[in-house]
């Protein structure tokens, strides 16, 4: 009884409270998002045209249609994340369904373009798609139960080490693909299936926009875990804040295995990464100092960690991003004439290594032992 009421207490706290509230605010910009669709003459999204694709072959109506629906991808996404079944499982469907309400009450107040100007539409279909990207990116933030579809969607993300943009391009091909096998069975090719432009243009566009807009969605909101190092002993009140750096640090992965950099010089090692430009974002900085200092074209996925480090007169606050590599490398032989020796390890001995090494350096293992940090919390 006693844990139970303390975890109440918890949930009833100011910062729950906020995320309540801005979890609501998630779900109705993801349900405006789909409500600007259906006032388009485009056609619908793939999840929309399968259920419509039974819907005409069965017939059942859509009040059934969802639900089993939702109920099924639910259990889809716990078996491919081998989660334990329980009764957390229903929230999905339920959201759905309140979901499926939400968009009901403002198509009403939305106003359709079907027989506008062309542009109308495709401005219709690109306010829908941000609005679905910032609004889902939201209801991650608050770590509450997403609908069934982005569920499932998030899963395949989770089992196969992608984004969440990347798994949702994943479970709208397969819906695309189940439409038309659903549709062949049914006999609605004279339909094309129910598909459209919308179809395309959410495969092409979504995955990428919801990615677009999460590392920026999590910093409005502060949902990015921090994590404070104070060197030599100091404490917060003896810190002279008269200089402050911003840096990013790229735990890159490819075939089980991180990338990191010996310094040869110094003789500590340390992830790819590097001070922020000035006038550039904290991706494009990250992507700029990796190519120049490891010859490595990368794709930057979301952001894990903030390390902030202290100094009697100085803090560096480093970001640190998931990334993949995009392209074969090019210029090694400058990047060797830099003393950068670059470094393939799996997880495990890196961080063994980062612990373990004996560096001479006067601030080696301050900087490996921060490296150490961020690989943790990161992967």
């Amino acid at each position: 009884m006693t844990n139970f009421l303390n975890k109440t207490k918890v949930y009833l706290t100011v910062p729950y409270i906020k995320r309540y509230f801005l979890y609501i605010f998630g779900i109705y910009l993801l349900g405006a998002g789909v409500a600007l669709i259906y006032q388009t003459f485009f056609g619908a999204a793939a999840w929309d045209a399968l259920h419509y694709n039974f819907y005409v072959g069965i017939p059942l109506a859509f009040k059934y249609i969802y639900p089993i629906s939702s109920a099924i991808l639910v259990i889809i996404a716990y078996l491919i994340e081998w989660k334990k079944p329980g009764i957390q499982m229903i929230v999905p469907i339920l959201l759905s369904l309140i979901f499926g309400s939400v968009v009901d009450f403002l198509v009403i107040y939305i106003p359709s373009v079907k027989e506008a100007f062309f542009l109308w539409d495709v401005l219709f279909l690109a306010v829908a798609v941000t609005l679905i990207g910032i609004g889902l990116n939201i209801i991650r933030y608050c770590n509450f139960s997403l609908p069934a579809i982005d569920q499932f969607c998030l899963a395949i993300a989770r089992k196969f080490k992608l984004t969440f943009g990347q798994g949702k391009f994943i479970g709208e091909v397969i819906a695309m693909m189940g439409a038309v096998v659903v549709g062949l069975f049914f006999g609605t090719q004279g339909e094309f299936f129910y598909l459209g432009f919308t179809t395309i243009f959410f495969i092409l566009f979504l995955g990428a926009i919801i990615d677009f807009f999460r590392n920026p969605v999590f910093r409005i909101f502060k949902g990015i875990p921090n994590i404070d190092i104070f060197a030599d002993d100091l404490k917060e009140a003896d810190i002279i804040n008269s200089k402050s750096e911003v840096a990013t640090s790229a735990v890159i992965e490819n075939e089980g295995k991180i990338m990191v950099l010996y310094i040869e010089d110094r003789d500590f090692y340390v992830l790819p990464g590097g001070n922020k430009f000035e006038k550039k974002s904290l991706e494009k900085s990250l992507k700029k100092v990796v190519l120049e200092d490891t010859g490595y074209k990368i794709n930057i996925h979301e952001e894990q960690l903030i390390i902030n480090e202290y100094f009697m007169d100085s803090s560096y606050e480093t970001h640190y991003f998931k990334a993949k590599l995009r392209s074969k490398p090019v210029n090694i032989e400058s990047i060797k004439s830099k003393g950068f020796n670059i470094i393939w390890i799996e997880k495990n001995e890196l961080l063994d290594l980062l612990n373990n090494h004996d560096t001479k350096d006067k601030f080696g293992p301050q900087i490996m032992w921060r490296e150490f940090l961020g690989i943790i919390n990161t992967i």
